[in-house]
């Protein structure tokens, strides 16, 4: 399919799948007689997976590290699920940080208040 035609697929843009590929995330697309780019299911599938796990909170760089090699597909299944529980640790810590720091502040509301 053409570039065009993935977009349309994934709802991702156009330049958004150019930046991919330059970045490393897409494998570069075999160009047609044409000098259009093909890009195959795959293509389709990946850029799901990086939309997914960007709106999961991965950075662009998180996901390149976990898809070093996109010219092999998608990655395993496991290395998905380990990103993931990764990634899942990751928002408990920041929970954590940020339920102390809201009781910190609470706290300091209320000596204020006291010494008002």
């Amino acid at each position: 399919m053409r570039i065009g035609q993935l977009a349309q697929r994934t709802g991702v843009s156009v330049s958004r799948i150019r930046f991919y590929e330059a970045r490393g995330l897409l494998p570069q697309a075999p160009r047609m007689d044409n000098g259009y780019r093909s890009y195959g299911a795959d293509a389709v599938a990946i850029l799901d997976l990086v939309d997914q796990a960007q709106r999961l909170g991965f950075s662009l760089a998180e996901i390149q590290q976990k898809m070093p090699d996109p010219s092999r597909g998608m990655p395993a299944s496991s290395a998905i699920v380990a990103a993931l529980h990764q990634k899942n640790a990751e928002i408990d810590r920041m929970i954590q940080v940020a339920t102390a720091r809201k009781r910190a502040i609470a706290s300091l509301i209320g000596e204020l208040r006291c010494v008002a």
